[in-house]
């Protein structure tokens, strides 16, 4: 049997609900790797920064429902395509730093049910306009106040806060050049 890592020209990986253990599979040869998704296993340890590194065009990544821990990398920060990332029931601790939320491809985040501690980046949560829902419930350590820039983001149907810390002050909505010229 060959190893998954030594697929040199793997585009996607998709090895879901199959009890898998140990740490997450990741090559440094993995640059044309678009679909990432291992959920439903008993993965452990921590996303690895050779998979954000390696894997520049990723779309793709879902590692929801394992038992990976630590914090994330910055260098997540860096997968300008990723569209969906989906990390929900793990045991992820850390800040939500704003390099994860300057993703401008972005369309779905789900980081709930985590350890995640600290207050959203409030200006970075107003950049992502394509954003379609985010859900960061169950993360009792994030705190602050649900960012008014999100009134901005046009396209986003769900967002999620429901067993944080957080408190709501209002959502900005944003002026409309067209009110009051008829």
């Amino acid at each position: 049997m060959v190893p998954v890592q030594q697929c040199a020209k793997l585009v996607q990986l998709d090895l879901s609900n199959n009890d898998l253990t140990g740490p997450l599979p990741v090559a440094d040869h993995w640059r044309d790797l678009t679909t990432y998704q291992l959920s439903d296993n008993s993965f452990t340890g921590r996303l690895p920064l050779q998979l954000c590194l390696a894997a520049h065009i990723l779309e793709t990544l879902d590692l929801s429902r394992n038992q990976l821990t630590g914090a994330l990398p910055n260098q997540v920060g860096v997968l300008g395509g990723l569209k969906t990332f989906l990390i929900a029931s793990n045991r992820f601790t850390g800040t939500i730093t704003e390099d994860l939320l300057y993703l401008p491809a972005i369309r779905h985040i789900d980081m709930s049910d985590n350890n995640f501690f600290g207050i959203l980046p409030a200006v970075a949560l107003g950049f992502p306009y394509g954003l379609l829902d985010i859900d960061v419930s169950n993360n009792s350590g994030i705190t602050g106040i649900v960012p008014a820039q999100m009134g901005y983001l046009f396209a986003l149907q769900k967002a999620r806060f429901t067993n944080t810390s957080m408190a709501c002050s209002g959502i900005i909505r944003p002026y409309n050049l067209l009110d009051g010229l008829w």
